[in-house]
Formats: structure tokens, sequence, C-alpha cells
């Protein structure tokens, strides 16, 4: 490799990180939308579906309600909401000192994310994050 392929390889990687962190691009179709969004790689999330064996990938609250229109507070119920919406299914996981709580989630097939793409499950978290750091999923299983 010349020195300028390698310094464009070293201002690419360095433009997906920023303050330490990874960013990974995603996309995946629902419905007959797009969705081009960024994720923040998050090494400790390593959830799974239980049915597929499938990666999950998280997203934010509003990017949530714009693919389903589900409400916050349909997504903070899943048991009460799983049945809102053809194809639903629950992804159970645990947080530090809570054990037992479910997203809602989807199956997507021809989900990308970074460098990876396959079929993948998208879990619809009921809270909003990144907007501020500019990133509305966390991946951790796709990588």
């Amino acid at each position: 490799l010349g020195l300028g392929s390698i310094g464009i390889l070293v201002i690419a990687f360095i433009s997906f990180r920023q303050r330490g962190r990874e960013y990974l691009q995603v996309q995946f179709r629902y419905g007959s939308k797009d969705y081009k969004i960024s994720a923040l790689l998050d090494t400790g999330n390593l959830l799974k579906d239980p049915l597929s064996g499938c990666p999950v990938l998280i997203v934010s609250a509003d990017i949530a309600q714009k693919m389903t229109g589900l409400s916050v507070s349909q997504l903070k119920t899943p048991l009460d909401s799983i049945g809102l919406l053809p194809g639903l299914r629950l992804i159970p996981y645990n947080t530090v000192g809570q054990a037992g709580l479910f997203f809602l989630g989807l199956y997507i097939s021809n989900l990308k994310v970074g460098g990876w793409q396959g079929n993948g499950i998208i879990a619809l978290s009921p809270e909003l994050f990144g907007s501020a750091e500019s990133y509305q999923a966390l991946t951790g299983g796709y990588v």
C-alpha cells in the first residue's frame, strides 16, 4: 500500500471513532422503508435471540417509534404490546441488578451492521439514547 492509501484508511478509521468509541453504519429495511442509522459498538452487548440464535441490535426509542408507530408506553410494556404488530417477539435480557426483562423485537432479513450482513433481530428500546453522541443503536454481537 502506498502512503496515500494508508492515509485514507487512517482517516476513515478515525472518522468512525470519536472519544474512544467505535461507531458502525447500519442499514436495513422494515416494511416499505429503508433505514440508515449509526450504532455504537458495545462490546458488553452479547444479546442473542433465544429462538433463532441471531445477534440483537438495540435501537433507540425514536427509531423504534418511527419503524413501528408504537408509543413509548407500549415499548415499555412488551408483555402487553406483543400482539399489536405482526412479527413482534419478546427478547429477554438482564441488566446489573435486574433480571427477567424483555424488549420487543423484530426479525430483519438482510441487516447490515458495519462489515457484517445477514439475518438479525432488532430490539425496540423504550429509552432514548445516543442523540447527543450521534448514534441511534447499540450493537455488539454483529462484529
